[in-house]
């Protein structure tokens, strides 16, 4: 009998230390594990982070389409180029409210006669020149996009807000150049769509990771269309 409560209570501590390894392992875990933030989630340094958004609403799908519809009259040495798509609703400071589409598609050249953005080339950038992963971001088909916007609305008092579908990931680039963005426009918002998960010059998983702490990024939102 003795021997039977011995083995009792032998096992209870095994249990005991399996249970603690356990929750051990999981803390471990847990402080290694690098999460996306969630809504509202800060930086380190207190600046606010790129906020999730909603991925099925349905003002996005105008976007996607349209960008199907460029991609195909791209020329066959532009499919691997990313495509762009962005519908704005502003108002200026008198008041007077402005709706349009700017699309553009990433390279050097511009294709206008598919109705692209032009390349902006009279040396009067509204935001700086970037560098990432060793290349020229001016080229990027979002930041055509905030250049053309830049020219038709050159007052920062611009308010209201873009909305952009691109088809890749959100890269280092894409997020520095909408931080430029809106430190030019106080007065604006950005909603940033995209489908695929990952894509060329991505650095962690998690779009909203590839945005480095800023007071800019509450007016983030970054949505993965389905």
């Amino acid at each position: 009998m003795s021997r039977g409560k011995f083995g009792r209570n032998r096992n209870a501590r095994r249990a005991g230390r399996r249970a603690g390894a356990a929750k051990g392992a999981w803390k471990k875990m847990g402080a290694q594990q690098q999460l996306p933030p969630a809504r509202g989630a800060r930086g380190r340094d207190g600046a606010d982070m790129p906020r999730r958004g909603r991925n099925n609403n349905p003002r996005f799908t105008g976007l996607v389409n349209r960008a199907k519809e460029l991609r195909k009259g791209l020329p066959s040495r532009k499919k691997e180029s990313n495509v762009a798509t962005s519908d704005y609703d502003v108002r200026d400071r008198t008041g007077r409210s402005h709706r349009g589409s700017i699309d553009s598609v990433s390279g050097k050249k511009t294709y206008d006669e598919k109705g692209f953005t032009r390349l902006r080339r009279d040396g009067r950038d509204a935001l700086p020149s970037r560098q990432a992963r060793g290349h020229n971001r001016d080229y990027d088909s979002e930041k055509k996009i905030y250049e053309d916007f830049s020219r038709r609305f050159p007052d920062p008092q611009t308010g209201g807000r873009i909305t952009i579908y691109t088809e890749r990931h959100p890269c280092q680039g894409c997020a520095q150049s909408t931080q430029d963005f809106l430190r030019r426009y106080p007065n604006m918002q950005v909603d940033i769509v995209y489908t695929h998960r990952e894509g060329p010059g991505t650095l962690r998983p998690g779009a909203q990771n590839n945005f480095s702490p800023d007071s800019v990024n509450n007016r983030i939102r970054v949505h993965r269309y389905f």
